[in-house]
């Protein structure tokens, strides 16, 4: 019978042969889910005969067929952890990564000057950002978001994680919609922000995250502007992005043109200019 070593090193060049970037992780993350267990528990176990159920076998390489296809390993999860709490993710809806930490450790700088201890994370996705907030500053937040497989996500992360956070399904291109939302302290966003012509030559899984979550127009700046120019602030209060690399000069731009005072960026674990706020005048 086969052993938990012998899986984990097939498994790996299968994964590898089919361009997977981090075979071996993804090998024990894959066959951990399986086991039902984590990947320290499969690897005390390395020389162990695997003993799987034929369910657990079929789902196994079930999951094993979804990656050599391309799909996201954290669609295939069902679950991604950020900032150490795991969110409901799948197709549909963008997957929450490590860069955007940077933007939630911005705002949380930020809260002890908010005039209200009120916040809105438009184009909210999975929730990530703004959940995170309230559950470690306390805030009463309003999650917007337009997509409508991506609200189900954020609907299911609210019930699990932050029940008192409202939702609203709004579009945050429609300065009328912006306009009707409740003046809050704090606006939180990680808009679109690949350029149009840019995202055709995404990865393979990043293509298979929802367009309405990608694309940011022409030049990928396209929210950045509406946002900065309609964000339901009170005065006073903070204004935090995510941006893409190279885009921070630019955003920090749109936002004092917009009358944004105090703007400051942050860089992300790779020192790239990750997060630019700004506060209403």
């Amino acid at each position: 019978m086969e052993t938990y070593a012998e899986l984990l090193r097939r498994t790996e060049r299968v994964l590898a042969a089919a361009g997977i970037e981090d075979a071996r992780y993804e090998a024990r993350v894959l066959a951990a889910e399986a086991a039902g267990h984590d990947v320290s528990w499969l690897l005390s176990r390395r020389s162990d005969p695997v003993g799987w159920t034929p369910e657990q076998t079929a789902r196994f390489e079930r999951m094993l067929a979804r990656r050599i296809c391309r799909e996201p390993l954290q669609y295939i999860l069902g679950v991604w952890e950020f900032y150490g709490r795991p969110f409901r993710v799948g197709p549909g809806v963008l997957i929450p990564r490590a860069d955007t930490e940077t933007v939630v450790e911005e705002a949380m700088s930020l809260c002890g000057r908010l005039p209200a201890p009120t916040a809105a994370d438009l184009c909210a996705g999975s929730g990530c950002i703004g959940i995170t907030l309230a559950l470690e500053r306390g805030l009463r937040l309003t999650e917007v978001e337009l997509g409508e497989t991506a609200a189900s996500y954020l609907a299911a992360n609210i019930a699990a994680l932050a029940p008192g956070v409202s939702l609203v399904r709004a579009d945050v291109l429609d300065p009328a919609r912006l306009a009707a939302l409740p003046r809050v302290g704090l606006v939180v966003s990680n808009p679109p922000y690949i350029p149009t012509a840019d995202v055709a030559g995404l990865s393979a899984e990043v293509r298979q995250e929802p367009g309405l979550a990608l694309d940011g127009g022409e030049d990928g700046l396209r929210f950045y502007r509406a946002i900065s120019e309609n964000a339901p602030l009170l005065p006073g209060g903070w204004l935090v992005y995510e941006v893409g690399a190279g885009q921070a000069e630019d955003v920090r731009w749109i936002m004092e043109r917009n009358g944004y005072g105090g703007i400051h960026i942050r860089r992300d674990a790779n020192g790239i200019p990750r997060a630019v706020s700004g506060q209403a005048q």
